[in-house]
């Protein structure tokens, strides 16, 4: 990914910020299952424009079996009204990610990068 935010400038030009994402919060809906726990379910909380960029990717063994992951970098326009954080997901098409990390570059409050794994198929971590 290109660095179209150096530390010396936290300015971005807008011409970057060409993805459509959404940003959704989980919501506890309904009585709880079997086992207790709620049901958990996501809703649109901001749909913004972003740069898109992969970030890493990586391979795990669980239960020895390989999982592969891929992380991507979000850079989106900074809200001071919107809290983002790793419980919520980003939605990129008919791709989701798991938020795992949010950060203010340069403390700037000009952008927020934000990292986020790529969900697998179901049933995976």
């Amino acid at each position: 990914m290109p660095d179209i935010l150096s530390t010396a400038d936290t300015t971005v030009r807008a011409g970057a910020f060409n993805r459509p994402i959404k940003i959704q919060k989980p919501v506890t809906s309904g009585s709880p299952d079997a086992m207790g726990g709620k049901p958990r379910a996501f809703m649109d909380y901001i749909s913004t424009m972003a740069h898109i960029g992969p970030w890493k990717g990586a391979e795990k063994f669980i239960g020895q079996q390989a999982y592969s992951g891929m992380f991507t970098k979000f850079l989106i326009r900074y809200r001071p009204t919107n809290t983002i954080d790793a419980t919520m997901q980003i939605v990129y098409k008919s791709r989701i990610f798991n938020i795992r990390s949010v950060r203010l570059p340069e403390e700037a409050n000009t952008t927020i990068e934000i990292l986020a794994e790529e969900q697998q198929a179901k049933g995976s971590p």
